[in-house]
């Protein structure tokens, strides 16, 4: 069934606008040029078939080069209970409750799609058959206003071309109750970000699963009242650009693993949080408590600025390549690194600063060394800390942002039971990462202390490894 729209107005006052009660497909055409509109009823009946502006009980596809207004007064603005598609047009849709709603799977492809919503705003909910109740976002541009989810999808939510906006529940600095859900992008299963642009401000996750999420390219954008990137089981990064710029915490979930792309979180409390929620050491079993979570970093470049821990893992952590830099609390309850189990580091490049009290190492066994520095007394923002060795060459420079007394610092420039000396001030040159450098001129510096590749110092330093006390 072919429906060409050119130049319609409909408005029902005891109903739905435009209804597909049978067909094998249908497929409105927006005719060029043409504007043309639906608005129902503002109240519909419990027991009502047809609960929306738009609604179809068949596979609904909406094509052309026109454009269509739907109001949803009474409850949802579109609506399939089978497959909906949106290949282009200028669609843009007002609803009381959910804005588009296709129940076996809605897929946009193309267009332009604009969305408010009392409800959620993309929807996918077929909860009987595991390969439906997914969304997916190919091409096109979408925005999405929704005081509930953004987009939800039972299974899948996967983005691979599309440009994508979605604000949640009056964005991250909107307070909501407990019973509304009120996420970025939610899934059930897996969510997937492979190709276009997703920018997300919401009051809870900007970006959720109940089971995994995947950056694999494309550039993402989140902005959260709680979490950035959230996922019960397993978290990704393997390429793209994703910055988390507000959040409680930056990354959260069971095992997260970094391995390609660029990485920038921004996090009132960790930064990289690997939490299952029902470890002993999640729900305070102590410092040695390993909850058997874990941190996997094998590539990429990553910079955490977090107010909390900024890594930290309830059980163990690993990094073999990459580069990750930590910018930590500046109070002492918390640390730049925070790992209950073993810290191994055999490759890549790390550099941690922040306060001394809950400083961690890595362990004393890894593979690639490390020096763990304790200054005396906090250094102010901006100071610059040169690494120099025994031939008087600059291994690493570090021009912090925010106040610190310790810094955890591998490459594998180092060499294990070299003595290096530590100076505070000077010039650097050579970025490498987010104030990380690879060089400097330490003339005018001041030297602090001296300090032995892969043992952490004493005092107020402790943790993972390097022999200090925890």
């Amino acid at each position: 069934m072919r429906l060409i729209l050119n130049g319609v107005e409909v408005t029902n006052s005891t109903g739905a606008a435009l209804v597909v009660t049978e067909a094998d497909e249908a497929m409105i055409v927006l005719a060029d040029g043409s504007s043309n509109s639906l608005a129902d009823t503002d109240s519909y009946a419990e027991d009502a078939d047809a609960n929306a502006a738009l609604y179809s009980a068949a596979d609904l596809t909406i094509t052309g080069t026109g454009s269509l207004d739907v109001t949803g007064n009474g409850n949802d603005g579109i609506t399939s209970t089978d497959g909906l598609i949106i290949n282009s047009g200028t669609v843009t849709v007002t609803a009381i409750d959910d804005g588009i709603r296709g129940k076996a799977y809605l897929s946009l492809a193309g267009g332009t799609v604009t969305v408010t919503a009392g409800g959620d705003g993309l929807k996918s909910d077929n909860e009987e058959d595991s390969t439906r109740g997914y969304i997916s976002l190919a091409g096109g541009t979408v925005d999405v206003t929704a005081a509930g989810d953004g987009l939800q999808a039972f299974t899948d939510v996967v983005l691979s071309g599309a440009d994508v906006t979605v604000e949640s529940g009056g964005g991250h600095t909107a307070t909501v109750s407990e019973d509304i859900s009120a996420k970025g992008v939610k899934s059930g299963v897996v969510t997937v970000v492979d190709g276009g642009t997703l920018t997300v401000d919401a009051a809870d996750d900007a970006l959720h699963s109940d089971g995994t999420v995947r950056i694999a390219s494309g550039t993402v954008t989140l902005a959260a009242g709680d979490d950035g990137v959230h996922a019960d089981t397993a978290l990704d990064v393997i390429g793209g650009d994703t910055t988390v710029t507000t959040s409680y915490e930056g990354f959260e979930s069971t095992a997260i693993s970094i391995g390609g792309g660029t990485v920038s979180i921004t996090a009132d409390d960790d930064g990289i949080n690997a939490s299952s929620g029902t470890s002993t050491a999640a729900q305070g079993g102590g410092m040695d408590a390993d909850g058997g979570e874990t941190v996997t970093i094998t590539g990429g470049s990553t910079v955490i600025n977090a107010d909390g821990d900024g890594f930290d893992s309830n059980g163990s952590a690993t990094m073999s390549g990459g580069i990750l830099v930590v910018n930590g609390p500046t109070n002492s309850g918390n640390g730049a690194l925070d790992v209950n189990g073993t810290f191994s580091v055999t490759g890549g490049t790390l550099l941690a600063a922040g306060s001394a009290g809950m400083a961690v190492s890595p362990d004393s066994g890894s593979a690639q060394s490390f020096v763990a520095v304790s200054f005396d007394s906090v250094q102010a923002a901006g100071a610059t800390v040169q690494l120099v060795n025994s031939a008087g060459d600059v291994v690493m420079a570090f021009a912090s942002t925010k106040d610190f007394q310790s810094v955890v610092f591998s490459s594998d420039e180092l060499v294990d039971g070299e003595s290096y000396s530590v100076y505070v001030g000077g010039t650097a040159s050579g970025e490498i990462a987010d104030g990380v450098y690879s060089d400097g001129d330490y003339s005018s510096a001041a030297k602090t202390s001296s300090v032995t590749a892969g043992v952490a110092v004493t005092g107020t330093m402790g943790g993972g490894g390097g022999g200090g006390p925890r």
